[in-house]
């Protein structure tokens, strides 16, 4: 890291709260209901994540090379300029280990699953973990679930004089926790418990991580002085996260789904809820890129364990120019969607950019947009008919 970009991380903790968010997987929807949660109680927080960096009024301030950790640094110095009094970053290990923030920097560290370092090394885990106590200030929140691998994690946190923890998790022994209330593909509500206070919250993604998730979020904004029902209101309002169990509703019958998991974990996780909430059969279409960024194993592990149909994309696949292959996976994709019923699930996987660019000339269109125009098609907007006319 240059000299100017350590000057620069070593004084953005001194004029906002750096919430720093990492595990192997719910990362990015953990990011964005914090966010919502602290904007909620009126905070002002920008936001650094994969789908893009966002300052506290709202407006995208574009894309950076969130590899470097100068580049962080930069960017985390012109949200405190702006008058952000709190920032919401996530924070891949990778970043971690390169020192993208600095010793004492973050007010909370978020952890929301199981820290595993390349190919499960337990060696580059222990330094992640230490990464990750070293990141935070002398009075500041480790926030991660209540489980028996986190242990070593939350005690070396507290052997750091006035360093905290809070446990998240889905029972009673947790300091936040959730407990379900009623779960389908509709949607869940549950009670979320933590100081005292007890609320429900209602929201339309049904996976039990989501609700994990949420309560990673309410520990942060409790960190930062916000009540349990305000932050119950921040994660409703939120709702979900773009491309994270997005639910692509155009009147259809079958429960439909985009998500794009950052890892084989976060898939298996996705992949468990849905098979228990849908009665039918669960069906998965995904993007060939997608495949090979996750890998071929991760993906098709889960896939054949809990999945009825499933159909891989090839790109352009509804180019002008596309190959014998391409026009197959459509027949598959158009065969599958048109046999789902009202007891069925669909799970979409692939990624979206949050800041829709024209497409070029001969770029393919994304599975998402593929798939939701097929069911606009499918189940056109239904116009009420107007009643008998009566005199005035």
């Amino acid at each position: 890291m240059s000299e100017s970009g350590t000057r620069a991380r070593r004084g953005v903790g001194r004029r906002m709260q750096v919430i720093a968010v990492t595990g192997t997987s719910g990362k990015t929807t953990t990011t964005w209901l914090a966010a919502s949660v602290l904007a909620e109680a009126g905070l002002r927080a920008g936001v650094v994540s994969d789908l893009g960096c966002v300052d506290a009024d709202g407006t995208f301030v574009g894309h950076f090379d969130r590899r470097s950790p100068d580049a962080l640094a930069a960017r985390l110095a012109a949200f405190a300029r702006s008058g952000c009094t709190h920032a919401v970053v996530e924070m891949p290990h990778t970043l971690l280990e390169a020192g993208a923030v600095g010793r004492g920097t973050c007010g909370t560290v978020v952890v929301t699953s199981a820290v595993r370092g390349p190919r499960g090394e337990r060696s580059a885990r222990r330094r992640i973990e230490r990464r990750i106590v070293e990141a935070l200030a002398s009075d500041g929140c480790l926030v991660a679930p209540r489980d028996p691998r986190f242990a070593p994690l939350f005690a070396a946190a507290a052997r750091r004089r006035g360093v905290t923890g809070l446990a998240v998790g889905l029972d009673d022994s947790c300091d936040v926790w959730a407990q379900p209330v009623e779960r389908g593909l509709h949607g869940q509500v549950f009670l979320a418990a933590a100081a005292g206070q007890v609320v429900p919250m209602a929201v339309d993604v049904p996976v039990a991580s989501f609700a994990r998730n949420a309560m990673c979020a309410a520990a942060v904004g409790l960190r930062c002085g916000v009540p349990l029902d305000v932050a119950a209101r921040g994660v409703e309002a939120c709702g979900s996260v773009a491309g994270r169990v997005e639910r692509l509703d155009r009147g259809q019958d079958f429960a439909a789904f985009l998500d794009a998991p950052g890892s084989g974990h976060a898939l298996a996780s996705t992949l468990v809820s849905l098979r228990r909430l849908t009665p039918g059969r669960l069906a998965v279409i995904a993007d060939q890129r997608f495949v090979d960024g996750l890998g071929a194993i991760a993906f098709a592990r889960p896939v054949r364990q809990r999945c009825d149909d499933v159909v891989v994309v090839p790109a352009g696949v509804l180019d002008d120019e596309a190959d014998e292959a391409a026009l197959a996976a459509y027949a598959r994709i158009d065969l599958l969607l048109g046999r789902l019923g009202a007891r069925d699930c669909l799970l979409v996987l692939g990624h979206t950019d949050p800041v829709p660019r024209p497409r070029q000339s001969g770029g393919d269109v994304p599975l998402a947009t593929l798939v939701d125009g097929w069911l606009r098609l499918a189940h056109p907007p239904r116009v009420a008919a107007a009643g008998p006319r009566r005199a005035a």
